[in-house]
């Protein structure tokens, strides 16, 4: 009898005894605690408990976090989160990971409505207007003043802010995106990868639709020359030498080559 074998290489240290997990519903998988349980109780008909679920943190992302004001006036750094990541009521605690105030859940999920609605507003006067840049302002605003001063820089809001702004940018100014705009853009996209890499460390779906989007985004291609592998493009005076970058053929490139690479030189 032949004696089959399958060979799982990891792509993080594991602890022996340690449990492997997979995600359920990868369409979840930037979203925060509390929505990921709601989706798993109603689809799944259990509560997950993982690391990532059972930490406030979320591995140390604060993917949930929102500055305490009163910390924040004295110079203090401290976050709101969850007591109990698992308890998903509007009763729920969430306490500051410094002055240890305490707020309700509920509270805490209107401040979150308050910012996703701002998003939903602007996108929807403003988000399919080719001519008007005022929905990319907004987002660049938004991102400014949320970041570190109401929300975690880390934060799922802030993710879908700059998420918008990149589908914005793909749909409607893939010919026209300026060198300013386009290195603005990358920044964000490598931080949105370097969370992503500690929720799912490795080469994984996640990972690779983040890519695609960066790429979809900023592969801005108007006019191919020169050198094989290079595409040019002009920002005002300057000539931007892009390099091509087939995702589905380099899926091992790291994060740091991958934007290290997408402008491969400025002249």
């Amino acid at each position: 009898m032949p004696e089959f074998k399958i060979r799982i290489r990891t792509t993080r240290p594991v602890s022996k005894g340690e449990p492997l997990t997979i995600f359920y519903w990868m369409g979840h998988i930037g979203e925060h605690t509390q929505l990921r349980q709601e989706t798993i109780r109603m689809k799944g008909f259990f509560r997950c408990e993982c690391a990532r679920c059972k930490d406030p943190t979320e591995l140390g992302t604060y993917r949930s976090g929102i500055v305490c004001q009163n910390c924040r006036r004295n110079n203090v750094s401290g976050y709101f989160l969850p007591e109990d990541p698992l308890d998903i009521e509007p009763d729920a605690k969430w306490k500051c990971s410094s002055c240890r105030a305490i707020k309700l859940a509920g509270n805490i999920s209107r401040q979150v409505e308050k910012f996703q609605e701002r998003i939903s507003k602007m996108h929807e006067e403003f988000g399919s207007d080719p001519e008007d840049d005022r929905f990319i302002e907004f987002c660049k605003s938004f991102i400014t003043k949320t970041s570190g001063i109401s929300l975690h820089p880390n934060h799922w809001v802030i993710q879908s802010a700059i998420t918008a702004a990149g589908e914005y940018l793909m749909l409607h100014r893939q010919t026209t995106l300026s060198l300013d705009l386009s290195m603005y853009f990358i920044k964000y996209w490598k931080h949105l990868l370097s969370i992503q890499d500690v929720l799912t460390p490795g080469m994984t779906r996640a990972i690779y639709i983040i890519k695609e989007d960066a790429y979809l985004t900023l592969m801005v291609v108007p006019l191919r020359i020169g050198f094989q592998g290079f595409y040019w493009t002009t920002s005002g005076n300057k000539s931007i030498k892009i390099l091509r970058w087939n995702l589905r053929q380099y899926s091992e490139v790291s994060l740091e080559d991958f934007v290290d690479l997408t402008v491969a030189a400025v002249k």
